[in-house]
């Protein structure tokens, strides 16, 4: 098996540089290290490092980059792709890529550390080796998340179903915690096949005036209403995504949170909301339409994000 292994920095690429962490200058150690563990003699692995970067300095555009060189390596005679990534924007890279890389007929896993590879609790090279097995075990054609939360089943996640990282957590999860798939004992143990959830995504439009969208992602709080209307909701604004109170609820009846909707009514900038549910909802949530909120169920904020980023990306004519 043929398995190009694309490294980009982040902690699993890092190594303790006194009290911080820093990029390792040896930035394939992590590869070095997996072979000296695991049995590798039907593994053929070729690697690059397009950039090396923490990954809380990552932007859209090394997404774009990474997806034009998986776009190419996708037609060579790879049997996977591995890309080992930063925890801080993982979520944000991988579902960028899923949405971008649709069309590539082999499995691309994104890999991350907790904490640095030479640390005893690093789960770095779990993770990695949870993409080596997916890869085995031919899981389908797609963009995977591979990692282990702490004390936790090693999980490979589909990427757009990722939500984003809760403070003081080195965990990572799925919306309804809907895994793709664990692997134990070596071999892969399917979970979920079905995710009818990301299908409101398909009819997603976008009206494009930039390769990148000017995009705001908030966080709903009481009183919001007074400070985003007049700093957010600038004419250069392209869409606003809110995410609601755990409940699935927003302040509908406060003064200020109406001010907010209608002026971004008046700008014709569409407000998408994510933390609803489909089954019930408060008496509050009623305004949602009134308000021309766009309602966007049992979707991670991240995922509507890099999907909007992802169609104003190919109306530029980048991958």
């Amino acid at each position: 098996m043929k398995i190009s292994v694309i490294f980009t920095g982040g902690t699993i690429g890092s190594t303790m540089d006194g009290e911080y962490i820093s990029l390792n200058v040896d930035s394939y150690r992590l590869l070095h290290m997996y072979k000296e563990k695991y049995d590798t003699s039907d593994l053929q692995f070729e690697t690059e490092s397009p950039f090396s970067v923490l990954s809380e300095n990552l932007c859209p555009d090394h997404a774009l980059q990474l997806a034009r060189i998986v776009k190419v390596q996708a037609e060579n005679t790879y049997d996977a792709i591995i890309l080992t990534h930063g925890t801080d924007t993982l979520q944000y890279t991988a579902s960028l890529l899923e949405w971008l890389c649709a069309d590539v007929k082999i499995p691309v896993f994104l890999v991350s550390a907790n904490r640095v590879p030479d640390d005893p609790g690093s789960n770095g090279l779990n993770n990695f080796h949870g993409a080596v097995v997916a890869a085995r075990e031919n899981i389908s054609p797609g963009v995977y998340v591979s990692y282990q939360n702490v004390g936790g089943e090693l999980c490979i996640h589909r990427a757009s179903m990722l939500l984003p990282h809760r403070i003081f957590d080195e965990n990572l999860y799925s919306v309804r915690n809907k895994v793709y798939a664990v692997v134990k004992n070596n071999r892969l143990v399917p979970m979920n096949q079905d995710f009818h959830e990301l299908r409101i995504l398909d009819s997603l439009q976008m009206t494009c005036r930039r390769r990148i969208p000017k995009i705001a992602m908030l966080q709903v709080y009481p009183d919001m209403g007074n400070v985003f209307a007049d700093t957010v909701l600038s004419d250069d604004t392209d869409a606003v995504i809110l995410t609601c109170y755990h409940s699935g609820t927003l302040p509908t009846e406060q003064e200020s949170f109406l001010r907010f909707c209608e002026a971004a009514k008046g700008k014709n900038i569409p407000v998408y909301i994510c933390g609803i549910y489909l089954q019930y909802g408060y008496s509050s949530t009623k305004k949602f339409d009134e308000l021309s909120l766009i309602r966007m169920p049992w979707i991670s904020p991240i995922a509507l994000y890099t999907k909007l980023v992802s169609l104003c990306a190919a109306n530029f004519d980048t991958p």
